[in-house]
């Protein structure tokens, strides 16, 4: 029987795959709340429990503590979810200028990953970190 020989970056990047919520949430929260929400409303609702042991000892009323409570659990994913929105919407709007950029540059006679280059060194709003992701990743010849 023939042995499997495997590519140590896929290994690495199964690896990766198989992290724990807790070691990602570790290492960049924020990362960890785009690839998983659902981590930041436990961690809200957690927040939110400890707030209720804390007031039920202070002598804090049953009302005003389930109000707290509620915020406490909703706002923070809510938030964070409006504010995700508006940079995809960001992101989106600057598509379509990217997209004639690149059409235009191939026009002229450039290939693909030069005019990504190109459009890499442009203004592109939110957009721009992912072009120039996108123009790293191919001149280490990552294919488009």
């Amino acid at each position: 029987m023939k042995q499997e020989v495997r590519d140590p970056i896929l290994l690495a990047i199964e690896a990766q795959r198989r992290q724990s919520d807790l070691q990602l949430l570790r290492r960049s929260p924020l990362a960890a709340f785009r690839q998983k929400p659902y981590l930041l409303f436990l961690a809200s609702v957690g927040l939110a429990l400890v707030f209720a042991v804390v007031a039920r000892l202070l002598g804090v009323s049953l009302t005003d503590m389930l109000i707290f409570m509620g915020l406490l659990a909703i706002l923070p994913p809510a938030l964070f979810s409006f504010t995700e929105t508006r940079k995809m919407r960001r992101m989106e709007s600057e598509f379509p200028s990217l997209l004639r950029d690149i059409t235009l540059s191939m026009k002229a006679g450039v290939t693909l990953k030069g005019a990504i280059s190109i459009c890499a060194m442009g203004q592109y709003g939110a957009l721009t970190p992912a072009v120039v992701h996108i123009d790293k990743m191919m001149s280490w010849g990552v294919s488009f």
